[in-house]
């Protein structure tokens, strides 16, 4: 793969609001066993509110949490259950490319 083409694939949260898929105010809860429980909001900007600080990117928050690396996409879920990483596919399944397809 391209790095073009990668760059046209990457996704963020605010790429997810401005689709309708996520919302500001929108819970993400931790799935770690290490942190179950531990929540979470997603803010209109985008970014993840937590602990009083704000994130840039799931894995940053995560990151936050664990002390090291961690994929953020896989580590934070919505009420329902459904993981980032979830979200995310269904907003590629859509056909939608980030960030000049999505309406704001």
């Amino acid at each position: 793969m391209t790095p073009q083409a990668k760059a046209e694939d990457w996704v963020l949260l605010k790429h997810l609001i401005a689709a309708g898929l996520l919302a500001p105010g929108d819970k993400l809860i931790a799935t770690h066993r290490d942190f179950k429980g531990v929540e979470a909001l997603a803010t209109a900007d985008g970014s993840i509110e937590l602990d009083g600080k704000r994130f840039t990117a799931p894995s940053t928050a995560s990151r936050h949490l664990r002390k090291k690396a961690t994929n953020g996409w896989y580590f934070w879920a919505v009420a329902d259950g459904r993981r980032l990483r979830d979200i995310r596919a269904q907003f590629q399944s859509r056909g939608a490319s980030a960030p000049d397809d999505v309406e704001h």
